[in-house]
């Protein structure tokens, strides 16, 4: 007799009965063979559905390959590996057998940027900011995150409330034109700057220390009347700075809200940070100051921990007085000068920090400059980077450091100040990394230009001289040299006049200004 019986558990089992006592019984676990092939080792990996991108570039982003061991794990990494390359919209790895299939979708690659409705705003300027160029491979997280970026350039430039659509266009051979549909929407200005809290200074004082302006009958020849977040924390900080040069201590600058005016006059909403939405005609800036009482300088001293240091000779490079007003700027000079002649008299490490005590009931503040040695560092090298226009020598002669010189934090900062006050740069960031050696410091100096030309003209009447008149045309970075040059025309019907103007900053190399001025009447 013949039987065949189905066990739970999966498990087949084959009986054998006969007159004579005998049973065989045979069973297989399907748990087994998962396991045995899983443990299968990987004959070859075929690459398919690629038409751009190289096989074995795509095998380079696997994490297994032929002769490992199959592992679902590595098959699942590898499938994240490949998605996150941005070069493929579909990613699939199947198994045949040995063998490992990797069937690929590739992304299109943009053939064309075009943008549509900009009037105010170049498309140059938008071309720069977008990621999406020409060749590169076209993503929907890209468009997105471009789409975003225009509307933050537009917000800048005013237009707030702008619309921006994508528009995606196939070409054939995988390749997209894209399009991006712009609604620049109203432009929105600072019409009004007000300050609360400032007793020792007038309105119109704050506002020629600040950068952002009310909008006037001049404001096309600038951007400046534009509410930009960017610009109002800078104003903050020249506000600040202001007070600080001027005796006040503890200036605070509480807050700087942009606040809509709306049609009728009345306000909307406010913000202090970050892109409105607005739906008035303009902006109201309000700066909330707290001053405080106004300091003049105490006592003031040099205490010394380096051996050998002739404290007397530094005397010259103190510019903060006993009894004059306090000013901020003064201690920072006073500080890169004491570190200029610490250096001088042999400690190249030395590095000066003012100590204050303050009075407040006799409205004084002490400094006391401690001289002691820095960390041994020496700066290997110092990379320029952003710097189109401008050469490389206007930026390192700001810089009282060459390579191979003892790296000091406060010459540094001195110098990005002196950077800064060229007005030839929208920003400039200076960084660290570690060099070659633990003692050796790379600088780089990431820097943002702006426009440095200027264009102005003016219309008046004499009684005596009837309509008068002037234009002139500034360059304050002639070349990327940072040379100045300016030539101005003025008259009437009765007279005319002509002027030109050329100042060389370095001349002969050297931190002298030296320039002439010629003039025809």
């Amino acid at each position: 007799m013949v039987r065949w019986t189905l066990e739970r558990g999966l498990a087949a089992a084959f009986l054998v009965m006969c007159s004579v006592p005998l049973s065989l019984s045979i069973s297989v676990g399907f748990g087994d063979l998962t396991a045995a092939a899983q443990n299968a080792t990987i004959s070859s990996v075929v690459v398919q559905g690629n038409q751009r991108v190289e096989s074995e570039t795509i095998r380079s982003y696997l994490s297994f390959s032929a002769g490992d061991a199959y592992d679902p794990g590595e098959i699942n990494q590898s499938l994240k590996t490949l998605f996150s390359t941005g070069l493929f919209k579909d990613v699939r790895i199947r198994r045949q057998y040995s063998t490992v299939v990797v069937v690929v979708s590739e992304n299109p690659v943009v053939a064309r940027v075009r943008f549509e409705g900009t009037k105010d705003v170049e498309s140059d300027s938008l071309r720069s900011e977008v990621q999406l160029k020409p060749r590169s491979v076209y993503t929907q997280a890209r468009v997105q995150a471009d789409e975003q970026r225009i509307r933050d350039v537009l917000a800048r430039q005013g237009h707030y409330d702008a619309q921006v659509s994508a528009q995606v266009i196939p070409l054939g051979g995988n390749r997209v034109e894209v399009v991006f549909q712009i609604g620049e929407g109203i432009k929105t200005k600072v019409k009004a700057i007000h300050f609360a809290g400032n007793e020792s200074f007038s309105a119109s004082q704050l506002r020629y220390v600040i950068t952002t302006k009310r909008t006037s009958w001049l404001s096309f020849l600038k951007n400046d009347n534009i509410y930009d977040p960017d610009r109002l924390a800078l104003d903050r900080e020249l506000l600040r700075q202001f007070y600080l040069k001027n005796g006040y201590a503890d200036v605070r600058i509480l807050s700087s809200n942009a606040d809509i005016i709306a049609g009728d006059g009345g306000v909307g909403f406010h913000g202090g940070g970050g892109f409105l939405k607005p739906n008035g005609n303009g902006f109201a800036i309000t700066f909330e100051i707290y001053e405080g009482p106004r300091y003049r300088f105490g006592y003031v001293d040099i205490e010394s921990a380096l051996p050998s240091l002739d404290v007397n000779a530094l005397g010259g490079a103190i510019l903060t007085k006993p009894g004059k007003r306090y000013n901020v700027e003064k201690i920072e000079k006073t500080v890169e000068a004491l570190t200029v002649k610490v250096s001088e008299q042999g400690y190249s490490f030395g590095q000066v920090r003012p100590r204050f005590d303050r009075d407040p009931v006799t409205q004084t503040i002490n400094v006391t400059y401690v001289i002691d040695e820095g960390p041994r560092v020496y700066i290997e090298r110092i990379n320029i980077v952003g710097n189109y226009r401008t050469e490389d020598q206007v930026i390192r002669r700001q810089f009282r450091l060459a390579e191979g010189d003892a790296y000091n934090r406060l010459l540094i900062e001195a110098a990005r100040k002196r950077l800064r006050g060229l007005g030839f740069f929208k920003s400039v960031n200076i960084e660290t990394e570690p060099g070659s050696a633990p003692d050796r410091v790379v600088i780089n100096v990431v820097i943002v230009e702006q426009p440095t030309g200027e264009f102005s003209f003016g219309v008046g009447y004499s009684t005596t001289e009837g309509v008068i008149g002037d234009v002139s045309i500034t360059e304050r970075n002639l070349m990327g040299r940072g040379q100045y040059v300016r030539l101005g025309m003025s008259g009437s019907f009765e007279r005319f006049q002509v002027d030109f103007s050329f100042t060389e900053p370095a001349f002969l190399g050297r931190n002298i200004a030296a320039g002439f001025d010629l003039f025809h009447k």
